[in-house]
């Protein structure tokens, strides 16, 4: 039956409404072979038509909504429209040929069992459901295809500018000619878009095999979906964007200046090829999940830039024929070889390595060269070269075969920080020149360091001719192991080795150390690196990150069918048609996950610039009174090591203050006198102002104050008939010194390099025998308990905590000279002992040998007598020579020792006085001056300010 539309229905024709899904509602007239058959019809059961068409010289509409017709439909004049109605089962049995007028076809159900040609003009087909078992093809004009289901074999849109979008169903076989085209979902067996400016917009669905584009400029945009083969760009300037998604194949972009973006998403299991002349590439946010199946990225002949921004993933071998790499915006990329930089043509280029950006190269022979032999490569550095990623392994290189320039980037090194034999990674320049500035921190990989006499510990090694420009190197921070400070020196002592960068902790001739870089100059021309002026620019970072993952291994998928060339007009693909009920392909298996790279930890603050080295006598001292140490080989203590080693000795100093003398406690032994023992308490308040030097490895110099109290009471006391006396009781005592460290460090004698803070608290028992003519003998035992802590000028420092015990005994016997005026010889024994608990710094433990030193003093008092108004008072002068019996302090920074001596005598000068205020209260005051006799240098100004009570 025809069915034909019409705005007037003609007079004695039954007619009945057919719904069509077209641009509107359309009334359809059924001419009936009877009227009096329709009526009847009509009032027995509506039905559906049959496809049965009889086109005219016009413009048709063609409904097939039930049965089965006779044959295909060519309707070669007007413009002409083919409905098959949602829910209708009509078949068309044959093809369909339109002409060149603007026809459409709307197929909601049913099916063409031969071909469609829609022929010239602007043509359109909407199909969403039913299935067309031959080629779609739709001729030469402005075609527009839509598809949200159903099946066709193929399609092939033509010429001009063509329109495509799919959202469901399936083409089994190709899609031809298209020119624009937007995929959200359905199945394709594979994409030829060979004409015009091509453009294809895929976020879901699959393509079974290749999607090709052909000439002039094209644009593939890919965030969804599944392509089982390859994308394919041919000549032009054509752009590539992936932001998700999955690609069994290759993107191959042929020859043109290409773009090609991937970013955040997608997975690529072949070859991204960016073909001949001048390409850019971008990778954002990627890791080796999206990576790791990737088996190269190249950017092929011509002069190709790549820029990886946030990438993290290993496998560097990857990238390949890039003229330009650029590492930005905490890109962490881990070597597992060689990166070759530029192709045959160009033969070499760049890699850069913005601030925030990481090259991992431990575990590998890695580095970058260039892709011609003999030729040069270049890195601008100014991020970080890591080299720790290994678990501690001290052997890795990053060899640059070319070219190095710093730009305030930073090399991470594991280093045994021990003598010369010791092991590091390094970073190697071969046949280029080092230039810049770069810091290098060094991770101490279990050295217990050493001292270096010969070259040092290589860090940086220059082959093949390579150069390196003074400054181009220093430390970013501290390097230090056991007591030994290693610093970064150009050059070693031996042959060839003058370019070469070496940490020493020595001092050997002839040394050429680091320089402190100044002002940057501009980062030099990436391809053409000149020396520039070195920056003192630093990174620091201190913790070691953990080993990246290797990349996982992938299988990769099938083989895919090779896919025609662009030059091809109408390429073949040999492979048969799939039915519809065949299951959609399956996409190859997503690579592991890689654990993300640690980000870059954060750097600490800045570290305190180190003092210029003694290399002559023409070196201003760093700090005053400082001078150069003389020697051969001279070693580079840490500051640190003076720092603790005063510990011991300042001690003693302490424990000495706080034990007193018999008059710095109690004044004067008439002050015990009485007929009766009376309860009596006293106290007294003392400070010095104190500098002391002690020989020894690096002979530490205190020179600060002390401050303190004493106070005690006498708990027993008993007097013979003979006139003899004694008292014993019960005291605490507490002091305080803080000052400043001087000693030998750096290859400097008496630097300033840090200060002590030592509280003690003492408790003790005395007991004291005065005899009928004033003589005396005096007791006590003492244990004293220690804490504070030494820090170094650099902020490197150990808790103290300690004890001691001293014991002292002392005596003196008055002997007249006039009425009013004595003189007193005296003498004193004491003996301490003490011990510290062991410490761990920055760089080594600390441990404290126990030690224990005596100490002697002789002395002479003359004291008079007068009376002041209702007071007695009783001024004396004194002298004293005081000795310390040499005993040896030792401090071990690891396994180094190192000793300080306690030994030495000095002269004390004083006076003091005694006033008895009352027959109860009496105060009492002295002040003296200590100085060496020889030796090293002491100087001690010293108050005490007494008090006597009785009740």
């Amino acid at each position: 039956m025809r069915h034909f539309t019409s705005d007037d229905p003609m007079p004695g024709i039954s007619a009945w409404d057919s719904v069509s899904r077209t641009r509107g509602r359309k009334r359809h007239l059924g001419l009936l072979a009877s009227t009096s058959i329709g009526i009847a019809f009509l009032q027995a059961a509506p039905a559906m038509a049959a496809c049965t068409f009889v086109p005219t010289a016009g413009n048709d509409t063609f409904v097939c909504d039930s049965g089965i017709s006779a044959g295909g439909l060519t309707d070669l004049l007007g413009n002409n429209t083919l409905q098959f109605p949602d829910a209708g089962t009509g078949t068309l049995n044959g093809n369909v040929s339109f002409g060149d007028g603007t026809d459409r076809i709307e197929m909601n159900s049913g099916t063409i069992t031969g071909a469609v040609d829609q022929g010239g003009g602007a043509d359109s087909f909407i199909i969403s459901g039913g299935t067309v078992t031959g080629n779609v093809q739709q001729g030469g004009g402005i075609d527009d295809f839509q598809m949200t289901g159903g099946v066709i074999q193929s399609l092939n849109q033509g010429d001009a500018l063509d329109t495509f979008f799919m959202s469901n169903g399936r083409i089994i076989d190709f899609f031809d000619d298209g020119d624009r085209a937007i995929m959200t979902g359905g199945r394709i067996g594979r994409v030829n878009m060979k004409l015009d400016k091509n453009y294809f917009n895929m976020s879901g669905g699959t393509i079974d095999r290749n999607l090709v584009t052909g000439f002039d400029q094209d644009t593939v945009i890919i965030s969804g979906g599944t392509i089982g083969g390859n994308i394919s760009v041919s000549g032009g300037n054509d752009s590539v964007t992936v932001t998700g998604g999955s690609i069994g194949g290759d993107v191959l972009m042929s020859f043109g200046n290409d773009t090609f973006t991937w970013d955040g998403g997608g997975i690529i299991y072949g070859t991204v090829d960016m073909g001949a002349d001048n390409d850019t590439a971008t990778l954002k946010d990627l890791t080796n999940a999206n990576l790791g199946a990737t088996t190269a990225i190249t950017g092929g002949l011509g002069t190709d830039s790549l820029t990886l921004n946030h990438v993290l993933t290993p496998g560097v071998a990857r990238f390949q024929n890039w003229e330009s790499i650029a590492a930005t915006n905490d890109t962490q990329l881990t070597f597992d070889g060689q990166l070759k930089l530029g192709d045959s043509g160009t033969g070499t280029g760049t890699l850069s390595v913005d601030a925030t950006s990481t090259l991992y190269g431990g575990g590998f022979d890695s580095g970058v060269s260039a892709f011609t032999a003999g030729q040069l490569a270049s890195v601008v550095n100014a991020g970080r070269i890591d080299l720790t990623n290994n678990g501690g392994g001290t052997s890795d290189t990053f060899t640059v075969g070319g070219n190095y320039v710093g730009n305030g980037g930073l090399l991470l090194l594991d280093t045994v920080l021990d003598d010369d034999s010791s092991a590091s990674d390094k970073l190697v320049i071969s046949g280029g020149t080092a230039s810049g500035t770069t810091s290098i921190s060094i991770i101490n990989a279990g050295g217990a360091g050493a001292a270096t006499t010969q070259d040092g510990i290589q860090v940086v090694e220059a082959v093949n001719g390579a150069t390196t420009a003074g400054g181009s190197f220093s430390l970013n921070g501290p390097v230090a192991a056991g007591a030994f400070e290693y610093l970064l020196f150009k050059g070693g002592v031996s042959d060839g080795t003058s370019e070469n960068w070496y940490l020493r902790s020595t001092l050997v001739n002839p040394p050429t150390p680091a320089e402190e870089p100044p002002t940057p100059a501009p980062a030099p021309d990436p391809l053409e690196p000149t020396p520039t002026t070195p920056d003192p620019a630093t990174q620091p970072i201190e913790p070691e990150p953990e080993l990246p993952a290797p990349p996982p291994q992938v299988t990769p998928p099938p083989p895919v069918p090779p896919e025609a060339t662009p030059s091809d007009p109408d390429p073949v693909d040999p492979a048969p048609p799939v039915l519809p009920s065949d299951p959609a392909p399956v996409a190859p298996p997503a690579p592991a996950e890689a654990p993300p790279l640690d980000p870059p930890p954060t750097p600490p603050a800045p570290p305190v610039t180190p003092p210029p080295l003694p290399l002559n006598n023409t070196t201003p001292p760093p700090t005053p009174g400082a001078t150069r140490v003389e020697a051969e080989v001279v070693p580079l203590y840490r500051i640190e090591v003076p720092t603790y080693s005063v510990l011991p000795p300042v001690a003693y100093e302490l424990g000495l203050a706080n034990l007193g003398t018999f008059h710095e406690r109690r004044g004067e032994q008439a002050l015990l006198q009485g007929v009766d023992f009376l309860p009596v308490v006293w106290g007294r308040v003392f400070g010095q102002d104190n500098e002391t030097k002690w020989s020894g490895t690096v002979s530490p110099t205190f020179d600060g104050h002390l401050l303190g109290f004493q106070a005690g009471a006498d708990l027993f006391g008993w007097e013979s008939s003979s006139g003899h006396r004694d008292r014993a009781g019960l005291f605490v005592a507490h002091s305080s010194m803080d000052g400043d460290i001087r000693g030998q460090a750096l290859g400097w004698n008496d630097l300033a390099v840090g200060k002590l803070n030592l509280d003690g608290t003492s408790v003790g028992a005395y007991w004291t025998h005065i005899g009928p003519t004033g003589w005396y003998l005096d007791g006590i035992v003492m244990g004293t308990w220690f804490s504070g802590d030494a820090t170094s000028d650099r902020n490197v420092g150990v808790d103290i905590d300690g004890s001691g015990v001293a014991v002292s005994l002392e005596g003196g016997y008055p002997i007249a000279l006039t009425g009013t005026w004595t003189i007193e010889p005296q003498a004193q024994i004491i003996w301490q002992h003490l011990s510290f608990d062991d410490q761990q710094d920055r760089f080594s433990t600390v441990s404290f040998d126990p030690g224990s030193g005596a100490t002697g003093r002789l002395g002479v008092r003359l004291q008079g007598e007068m009376p002041f108004g209702d007071m007695k008072l009783q001024p004396y002068l004194k002298a004293n020579l005081w000795h310390d019996f040499k005993s040896t302090d030792t401090v071990s920074f690891g396994s180094d020792a190192i000793s300080t001596e306690r030994k030495g005598t000095s002269l004390e000068l004083g006076g003091g006085v005694v006033a008895k205020l009352t027959d109860t209260v009496s105060l009492f005051a002295t002040a003296d001056y200590t100085t060496n006799l020889g030796g090293e240098k002491t100087r001690v100004f010293e108050g005490n300010i007494g008090v006597s009570v009785k009740w």
